[in-house]
């Protein structure tokens, strides 16, 4: 098994094993007429790998032979000493003469270049025809806030069964650099949006980048709901990784979403202080233009009230699930979601003319006629 897997290379060919076996008959002294010898030559030609088998046999065999009959005259010491006719005779010139003319042929064949035969897996990719029912596998930016502080986020966001893709914390690291952690690559699925739907897609963790930032939430407290604010610092710094994120995946204004929105039945982040208006400044999402707003509410004073459904059947155009039957609660409960991204002065979840026409003005967008998708 050591001389096949050391020597391998010089059995690949027929005539390479043939040679070898030239030399172990020179060296060892096995006459041509040897029926043994010829019989096991005839095998080692068709099977390489028996050809370190028969090297040993003849090793072992010659050592025997040479301590009972002693006829074994040519050794390699007579051979360095004096390699002359009249030191070695006629007999051992003619020996060594022979074993130096194998070694060269040896190395002659040793030297063959041998192409390993083709893999039954080989094959060719041709990309010369593409389909055009294909589209960008990341669609989605979700924003969220941890509630926790950084260690406790860290915690959640690295041993439990819950991920996002980024961490933004609220303070720079111990040098004073800005440092956003990314704890999940943007090729893996991070578990950040959960049950969740948004423009026609559910489990928006499959198409989607999440990003967390520190920020100690939004909370009812006994004078009512309290909502943390966000540095300065901390939204330019998301403000520089989304816009990465969506120049790589080419993300559309209109899915620059908060959790709040995929999931507006259970969820609420990042809250009513998040600047989305900012973002939207900045080249982040989409912000509904001031003069189409007031043009679409025309006349109308900014609390009257509008009919629930035509509130519901815009949001659902926009991208909302408010699919099913919905109880009052829930349609104030979404109708709320949607107000705390785009009217967060005003969300208590009533159908009031001037959300009805921020939905308009954000449709508008969409069409095509603004800089939505």
């Amino acid at each position: 098994m050591w001389l096949h897997s050391s020597c391998s290379p010089l059995f690949q060919t027929d005539l390479s094993r043939y040679c070898w076996l030239i030399a172990t008959r020179i060296i060892f002294g096995i006459p041509y007429s040897s029926i043994d010898f010829c019989a096991k030559a005839r095998v080692v030609v068709k099977d390489r790998h028996g050809v370190g088998m028969l090297f040993v046999t003849l090793v072992k065999g010659t050592m025997l032979n040479s301590l009972k009959a002693g006829w074994r005259k040519v050794t390699m010491d007579r051979i360095m000493d004096g390699f002359t006719p009249a030191t070695m005779g006629r007999r051992g010139a003619i020996a060594t003469i022979n074993c130096l003319l194998c070694l060269l042929l040896l190395a002659m064949t040793g030297c063959q270049r041998v192409n390993a035969p083709p893999s039954p897996l080989a094959l060719r990719i041709d990309s010369s025809h593409r389909a055009i029912g294909a589209d960008e596998r990341i669609q989605v930016l979700v924003i969220h806030y941890t509630a926790e502080d950084f260690v406790s986020s860290l915690n959640t966001l690295t041993a439990e069964q819950v991920s996002a893709h980024y961490l933004i914390p609220l303070a720079a690291d111990r040098h004073g650099v800005p440092t956003v952690l990314r704890l999940v690559d943007e090729s893996r699925r991070a578990w950040h949006a959960g049950e969740s739907h948004w423009r026609g897609r559910d489990h928006i963790n499959d198409t989607s980048i999440g990003i967390e930032i520190e920020n100690a939430g939004y909370r009812r407290r006994l004078t009512g709901f309290h909502a943390a604010p966000y540095p300065p610092a901390q939204i330019s710094l998301l403000i520089a990784l989304s816009k990465d994120i969506i120049a790589r995946h080419h993300i559309t204004p209109g899915n620059v979403v908060g959790h709040s929105d995929i999931a507006w039945r259970r969820k609420q982040d990042p809250g009513p202080l998040f600047p989305w208006q900012r973002l939207a400044e900045a080249g982040v999402g989409v912000w509904p233009d001031k003069q189409r707003v007031a043009y679409y509410l025309g006349v109308r004073q900014c609390g009257q009230w509008v009919p629930m459904d035509g509130i519901l059947k815009r949001m659902a155009r926009y991208g909302y699930d408010t699919s099913g039957p919905l109880s009052e609660a829930l349609q104030h409960q979404a109708v709320a979601a949607f107000q705390m991204h785009f009217r967060p002065r005003d969300f208590r979840g009533l159908p009031d003319a001037e959300t009805e026409a921020i939905l308009d003005a954000l449709l508008e967008i969409d069409a095509g006629k603004g800089r939505g998708d």
